[in-house]
């Protein structure tokens, strides 16, 4: 009996000088339970009338974060729980006592906490003792200052008085203490010494130069939306990054046209990147850059591109000249009367350097589709090869055979295709 005792009293001064050395103290649990254990292991262990019941109390306080240390106390009346023949049968007391550690997996925070726990104990039964060694799992559940413990251990023994067993135990405790960290009252501050920092940006009020304003301690404590470095009150454009000479602003574009007025030559003149942000030139000043003119010498309309207008004159000479171009039947040869219709065309154009023509070929619906337009085509460029040898530049001349698809008339008669088997002349203002 003095020996359990003792083991007992050892049992408690080590919780005692764990609870005095650890660095962090949550709040300490009054629990009490109430359980079952058996102690003998047979083919019938779990039977359920096997298992002894009996109630107990215990305390637990954390050492250290996660874990803690639990000490109780239990009593009950197993029916059987040695081997020994000169056992009495009759319903004695059983008395242990042990200490744990738990170590529990969740953060304290929780409502939840499984741990697993292991420890020592001593055990007291008709006047016999043992030692032996709980360790299991558990659970605790945590509501508004209250806890419901769910325990589940396997008791070892350590001598052959007793056999080793299981032990469930269900309780509810309720906190004794608070949570607090040891040697706190050694980081106390004095509020006589805390500067005052209204803004909270970690400039005292006393050095800050906008006290209700968070800022930085480049400009004194004052804010910047934007951080350009100047301060908002300064900075006419506060949510745009800008430069000190522009009060804070970004680089002005005083003309839209995409270049800002720092590399525009032109900043009063929408331009284009190309010409450094200046307008295209028009070198006819005919109100049409040069970009969008076909004639940059020549002053001309919109309409046309740039271009004069050909005299209505020019036109109905070159149409009149058209009608007199001719080829041999059934060929793409210029017939010899038309060679003096096209050195006239020839002579027109060399007056007039700005008119560029398109000569078109036409058939009547006589033969295939596919041989007309080639027919129509050769037509075409026979005219403007004629041409291009009396000095008319290649880009003032474009040639195109249409075939038979615009006729001017029907071709049922003779007459009318003849109308239809032409070339002819049209002036391009593109």
């Amino acid at each position: 009996m003095k020996k359990v005792i003792y083991f007992s009293l050892l049992n408690c001064l080590t919780f005692t000088v764990f609870c005095q050395k650890g660095s962090y103290k949550q709040a300490s649990i009054l629990d009490i339970h109430c359980f079952i254990n058996n102690f003998k292991i047979s083919q019938k262990a779990y039977h359920f009338k096997q298992f002894n019941p009996g109630i107990g109390i215990s305390f637990i306080s954390g050492i250290i974060k996660s874990l803690d240390l639990q000490i109780q106390l239990n009593g009950s009346f197993p029916d059987s729980s040695f081997k020994r023949s000169n056992l009495q049968k009759n319903q004695l007391f059983l008395l242990t006592n042990d200490i744990c550690l738990r170590a529990r997996i969740l953060p304290e925070n929780k409502w939840i906490q499984p741990y697993v726990s292991f420890g020592s104990g001593t055990a007291l039964y008709n006047n016999e003792y043992q030692v032996y060694l709980p360790f299991g799992t558990g659970m605790q559940l945590n509501y508004k200052g209250m806890f419901l413990l769910l325990t589940a251990q396997y008791h070892h023994t350590l001598n052959q008085s007793f056999n080793s067993g299981f032990y469930y135990s269900l309780g509810i405790a309720g906190a004794v203490g608070k949570k607090k960290k040891l040697n706190e009252s050694r980081n106390v501050v004095s509020m006589k010494n805390v500067p005052v920092d209204k803004d909270q940006d970690g400039i005292p009020d006393d050095q800050d130069a906008c006290p209700s304003e968070a800022g930085t301690l480049l400009l004194s404590g004052c804010p910047d939306t934007d951080g350009d470095g100047i301060i908002d009150s300064k900075d006419k454009c506060p949510k745009k990054f800008g430069l000190v000479k522009y009060s804070g602003c970004p680089i002005p574009d005083t003309d839209n046209d995409g270049l800002n007025d720092e590399q525009d030559l032109c900043p009063e003149l929408p331009g284009s990147v190309a010409h450094k942000g200046c307008p295209f030139p028009d070198n006819d000043l005919d109100g049409i850059s040069n970009n969008e003119d076909s004639c940059i010498n020549l002053s001309g309309s919109k309409e046309n591109f740039g271009c004069p207008f050909a005299p209505r004159k020019i036109v109905e000479q070159l149409e009149t000249a058209a009608k007199r171009i001719t080829f041999q039947t059934g060929r793409y040869k210029l017939s010899p009367k038309s060679f003096s219709v096209l050195d006239e065309v020839a002579g027109l154009l060399l007056s007039n350097p700005v008119i560029k023509i398109k000569i078109e070929g036409h058939t009547d619906d006589k033969g295939s589709k596919e041989m007309n337009k080639i027919l129509s085509e050769l037509r075409a460029k026979e005219v403007l090869l004629y041409l291009k040898g009396k000095g008319i530049q290649q880009f003032r001349l474009q040639a195109i055979g249409y075939g038979e698809i615009q006729p001017l008339v029907d071709n049922s008669s003779k007459e009318g295709q003849a109308k239809n088997r032409r070339v002819e002349l049209k002036i391009m203002y593109e």
